[in-house]
C-alpha cells in the first residue's frame, strides 16, 4: 500500500537523523487515515527546542505545492479538537512548523486552514 510505503519512508528518514522513532505522534494520510506515530509517552522531535508539551501532527503531501483534501483538513481539525478538549489546550497554542522553527511547514496551502483549529 503506497501509504504504508510512504510512512515507512518518513521513518527510516527520520531513524536516519536519529529520532529513535517517528518524530510526530500522528500522520494523517491523504484520505483523512489518522495513524499513530511515536508514542504519547514520548517528546516528539518534528521541532528543535520546542518539543517539550507538545503534539506533533503531521500531513502527508506538500502543501506548498498541492491543497490538503478535504478528509485530512476534516481529519486534523477533529484531531485537534479532541487533544484541546482532552489536555485543555487554548486556541493560542496551535501552531504551524514554522510558527517555533525555521520550515515553510505545514505549507501555504494548509497553514492558511490552522484558524480554523484556534475557535
Amino acid at each position: 500500500d503506497a501509504v504504508v510505503r510512504d510512512l515507512n519512508g518518513v521513518l527510516d528518514a527520520h531513524l536516519k537523523n536519529r529520532f529513535g522513532d517517528i518524530a510526530y505522534h500522528f500522520v494523517i494520510d491523504y484520505t483523512g487515515k489518522i495513524w499513530q506515530g511515536r508514542s504519547l509517552c514520548y517528546k516528539g522531535a518534528h521541532v528543535y527546542g520546542e518539543n517539550a508539551n507538545n503534539l506533533g501532527i503531521m500531513l502527508q503531501g506538500n502543501f506548498e505545492e498541492q491543497r490538503p483534501s478535504l478528509a485530512q483538513v476534516d481529519a486534523l481539525l477533529a484531531l485537534i479538537r479532541a487533544a484541546r478538549g482532552a489536555w485543555r489546550i487554548p486556541g493560542s497554542a496551535v501552531y504551524g512548523h514554522r510558527d517555533l522553527g525555521r520550515s515553510i511547514c505545514p505549507g501555504r496551502f494548509l497553514y492558511e486552514m490552522l484558524d480554523c483549529a484556534k475557535i
